[in-house]
């Protein structure tokens, strides 16, 4: 491959341009990387937390039907809130509303 160097001042500006773009580009995907990796710890430490709450919740003794399960569990007031999905119901819903389109 051979070399040849130019004066030209116009093409020298466009590349300097161009080499600050790709420095740009190149420190925002470091950036981007460190918070997908932070994300990705936060993640883990919620699946932690998810597990544990299961395993509170199993101790537990709460009431709950054959067709019902445990949809959320959250805090409100200060107050734990679980809330409890009924599968029947929600079954019954569906075919009240596939009945009403019908009409």
């Amino acid at each position: 491959m051979r070399i040849v160097k130019l004066k030209n001042a116009k093409l020298k500006d466009i590349l300097e341009k161009r080499q600050l773009i790709v420095d740009e580009a190149k420190e925002l995907n470091t950036k981007k990387e460190a918070i997908e990796k932070e994300m990705a710890k936060r993640g883990y430490e919620m699946n932690k937390l998810k597990d544990k709450t299961a395993e509170v919740l199993k101790k537990e003794a709460i009431e709950m039907g054959e067709f019902e399960d445990i949809s959320e569990v959250r805090l409100e007031k200060g107050e734990v809130v679980i809330g409890i999905f009924d599968h029947i119901e929600e079954y019954k819903q569906v075919i009240r509303k596939q009945k009403a389109e019908k009409k």
